[in-house]
């Protein structure tokens, strides 16, 4: 991962490990729920959200993306974490900040598949 870190522009590269950071804590927790480790998986999930939320603390530009992540990752895991409302809120925040995202019908199928 440094290495692709190492591409960003100096002063973007710790909102980039973190966002980094956070991709992979979400992927590991699919893969630990898949595997039906759910205290694991829990416990990614939980890395992926801190992770996330620094990027977007240390970059406000990443806000609409980490909030697109955050939802999608909420949205992914709702066996796992019960988190229909902070994914809806994630998302539309999401759409908010990108109202012609060119994943937009993507994130609105997430959207209307949530129960909050």
């Amino acid at each position: 991962m440094s290495r692709v870190v190492e591409t960003f522009p100096t002063a973007a590269r710790p909102a980039a490990a973190s966002f980094l950071e956070g991709n992979i804590y979400a992927a590991q927790s699919y893969g630990l729920a898949k595997r039906g480790d759910l205290a694991h998986a829990n416990t990614a999930i939980g890395r992926a959200e801190v992770e996330y939320r620094r990027a977007m603390a240390t970059a406000p530009a990443l806000t609409a993306d980490g909030n697109r992540a955050l939802g999608s990752l909420y949205h992914g895991q709702r066996d796992v974490i019960h988190r229909d409302c902070d994914a809806k809120a994630a998302l539309e925040r999401y759409l908010s900040l990108k109202p012609d995202a060119a994943d937009k019908s993507q994130i609105q199928r997430k959207l209307d598949d949530l129960r909050c």
